[in-house]
């Protein structure tokens, strides 16, 4: 068994596949148990804080973490950390999720928690929403959706629910200079699907 309890200050480092420039947390360990609690850590621009611990005192491993992060580079963390490049701004993002299981597949599915997402004065990739009536004409043509396409836009926000794998919201919002959208949407993680539904209005 390791028993100790550190305070660590790091530079630049990948984790998986995302970069962390610095960090200062202090560290419990405790035979299988670890607590940390993050006092800084900068990345893409921005900072965040919070706690996580892990439990593997017992065959099924447990893990909670409550971080926030604020004044993110959009879209270069979310191209990191889920492979979407396609928003583009400044972030905040807050997340408080538990999980357990013996395997990342098990994990998955018995996440539970909430998350919460806003982005401010940014660009949307790859889809052509202008007013109502454009949006309409571009569905028509075919032209809504394409790689060369791009929406900028005022405010992003969602906050979701979490249980079982699967995040919900049913405050979704995405608001451009001529268009109001709020809407629903159903992340299944487990079964890797989304549904979502959008009500495109005027301001």
């Amino acid at each position: 068994a390791i028993n100790a309890d550190l305070e660590l200050v790091t530079h630049a480092v990948l984790i998986q596949h995302m970069r962390v420039e610095s960090s200062r947390l202090n560290l419990v360990l405790n035979d299988g148990y670890m607590a940390a609690t993050v006092h800084n850590v900068t990345l893409y621009g921005g900072s965040g804080r919070g706690l996580f611990e892990i439990d593997a005192r017992e065959p099924v491993a447990r893990m909670a973490q409550d971080l926030a992060f604020t004044n993110l580079d959009a879209r270069g963390f979310l191209s990191d950390a889920v492979n979407y490049a396609g928003i583009e701004g400044r972030a905040e993002l807050s997340l408080n999720v538990r999980v357990q299981g013996r395997t990342q597949s098990e994990m998955i599915n018995s996440a539970d928690g909430y998350a919460h997402i806003e982005v401010v004065s940014g660009t949307l990739h790859g889809v052509d929403l202008g007013g109502v009536s454009t949006t309409i004409r571009n569905a028509l043509r075919g032209e809504l959706i394409a790689p060369e396409a791009r929406t900028p836009f005022l405010g992003f926000s969602a906050t979701f629910a979490i249980a079982d794998g699967v995040l919900a919201s049913d405050s979704l919002s995405f608001n451009t200079s001529d268009l109001r959208i709020p809407g629903i949407a159903v992340i299944d993680l487990p079964n890797r699907r989304l549904d979502a539904r959008l009500a495109p209005r005027s301001p």
